[in-house]
């Protein structure tokens, strides 16, 4: 799965970059423009497969910290799917 995503915030308290806030709201602009653009939808399609996905900041933040909560046994497991189904 392709994810492409700018974090906003800290994830399991770990400092935030100190970006300006005007490149910050730039890149955001960007990247919501590039998500929808037509082209790029159909080039990642092409690229990552039918199960990519651009995500925004405010849309992969709360799966990042899902992601990061779980025990080391269930990533394992999770990954091991991944490369079993996916071929990942």
């Amino acid at each position: 799965m392709a994810v492409i995503l700018i974090l906003q915030g800290s994830i399991q308290g770990q400092e935030k970059p100190a970006v300006k806030a005007d490149i910050t709201k730039t890149l955001r602009e960007a990247f919501s423009k590039l998500k929808e653009d037509k082209a790029f939808q159909a080039d990642l399609l092409r690229v990552a497969g039918e199960d990519s996905n651009m995500l925004m900041a405010h849309e992969g933040e709360p799966i990042l910290r899902q992601l990061v909560a779980v025990t080391p046994e269930v990533r394992e497991y999770s990954n091991e799917l991944l490369k079993k189904y996916l071929k990942r």
